[in-house]
């Protein structure tokens, strides 16, 4: 089996990388995946290529979770005559979940070499190789609609990030963004806090939307854990170019 040599510190073989097939077995994989058919996906993966030194994958959002995630975009005007990046999209699968129900014009950002290999091995989907604060091989006002979950958490400059959001969403494009609930991070329901640069409110989350040129449609969620519903979701309209 050939192994792929890469590193995140290697700029230009990095950003190559979309276009290059693992030497992997093509497996059959649907998009709607069962939790034994994703762990046993996962095991596969994760069996082949972190043997060579390769990244491993956690796990995928569920399907419920993707249904919910679409039903946001839908009930703020997205069409599937949009195009939507998912930013921070992972191994892919929300791309190909988009696409799959009508929403063909879907492309998605990812900076984990993992992630890259996966999608390309599993789904062949050439993701977008680039950090989310300088998304430079995207044009500007190039998408009508931006997802963004869990995600900005890991952000060393959220103010930044967002300002780039507002450079590749055309006018009045839609912008949704998910983070975990701050306090959670430090409870026995998530142990995965450890790796966020980033803990926001509700309240700072938008006040960072405002300032990067969007208007607030939408906001839920709390960052204290005896009030928790879920994680802190902000939606916001492009009003202003920045």
């Amino acid at each position: 089996m050939q192994e792929i040599e890469i590193s995140p510190g290697d700029d230009t073989r990095w950003h190559e990388f979309h276009s290059i097939q693992p030497s992997l077995p093509k497996p059959a994989i649907q998009v709607e995946l069962t939790p034994i058919q994703q762990s046993a996906l996962i095991k596969v993966w994760n069996s082949l290529v972190v043997a060579q030194g390769g990244d491993g994958l956690d796990g995928f959002a569920s399907k419920e979770t993707l249904y919910n995630r679409l039903s946001i975009l839908e009930r703020f005007g997205v069409t599937k005559d949009n195009r939507i990046l998912c930013v921070g999209c992972g191994e892919g699968r929300e791309v190909m979940y988009l696409r799959s129900q009508g929403y063909s014009y879907t492309n998605g950002v990812t900076i984990g070499i993992g992630n890259v290999q996966f999608a390309k091995w599993a789904w062949d989907l050439d993701l977008i190789v680039e950090d989310m604060h300088f998304m430079t091989s995207v044009k500007s006002a190039e998408y009508n609609a931006l997802q963004v979950y869990q995600t900005l958490e890991h952000s060393w400059a959220p103010f930044l990030a967002l300002i780039e959001w507002n450079r590749v969403l055309s006018m009045g494009g839609v912008l949704v963004v998910e983070i975990p609930a701050a306090d959670l991070q430090e409870t026995q329901q998530s142990k995965k806090g450890w790796h966020h640069q980033l803990y926001l409110s509700q309240e700072q989350l938008c006040y960072l939307f405002i300032k990067a040129g969007f208007e607030v449609l939408f906001r839920e969620g709390t960052m204290h854990v005896e009030d928790y519903k879920g994680p802190i979701t902000v939606v916001g309209k492009k009003i202003e170019e920045i």
